[in-house]
This record gives C-alpha cells, sequence and structure tokens, in this order.
C-alpha cells in the first residue's frame, strides 16, 4: 500500500528532479472502485508460539529454554538502552569539559 507521502516521492523520482502536481492523480486513487484492500490475515496466538508445534505435551524444558531466551532478549534491550543513554552522558561531559577550558581560558 502506497502511503500520500511515498507517493508523492515516487512522482518526484518519476519527474526527474521536478515535482509534479499529484494531489488529483491521489484524489483518483482514493476514489477508484474495483481493486479494495485484501484483508491481512490475523496471526492466531498459537501460530506465533512455535512450543504449540510439539502438540499439547509441550515438555518441560523446551518451556524452560523459551523462558530463558526471552528473558535473554529482554536484558539485551536493556543493556543496549543503558548503553545508548551511558553514551549519551559521556558526549554531554565532554562539551561541558570543553567549555570549561574555553571558560578557564578566556578568564587568564
Amino acid at each position: 500500500m502506497i502511503k500520500n507521502g511515498e507517493l508523492e516521492s515516487l512522482a518526484f523520482q518519476h519527474g526527474r528532479g521536478k515535482m509534479e502536481n499529484i494531489s488529483g492523480f491521489v484524489t483518483a486513487l482514493r476514489r477508484r472502485k474495483g481493486l479494495t484492500r485484501t484483508p491481512e490475515p490475523d496471526p492466531s496466538p498459537a501460530l506465533q508460539d512455535p512450543l504449540n508445534w510439539f502438540g499439547i505435551l509441550v515438555p518441560h524444558s523446551l518451556r524452560q529454554a523459551q523462558a530463558s531466551f526471552r528473558e535473554g532478549l529482554q536484558l539485551a534491550a536493556d543493556m543496549a538502552s543503558l548503553q545508548i543513554r551511558i553514551n549519551w552522558g559521556q558526549s554531554q561531559l565532554r562539551g561541558l569539559q570543553e567549555k570549561l577550558k574555553q571558560l578557564e581560558l578566556g578568564a587568564t
């Protein structure tokens, strides 16, 4: 499905640098009949959990492994978030240290 912004981008690329007036084209596309959006199938919860592939009697070790993997994935995401915050803090500190040096040089 092409959104309005994407369509404008495509028209811009097609016009080789010239932005064409496509508002009428967009309106015509929205009013057209015949082609309708095909509904995307909703993934059922049973298909989302791979443990259900093993039937009703899933080994306990598989459930534990899945839980450990999910926990590890959450920890990895938390660590990445913390690393970003640390990098931001370090860059702020460097900027403040540079400003302090400039102020000290200007005062002498």
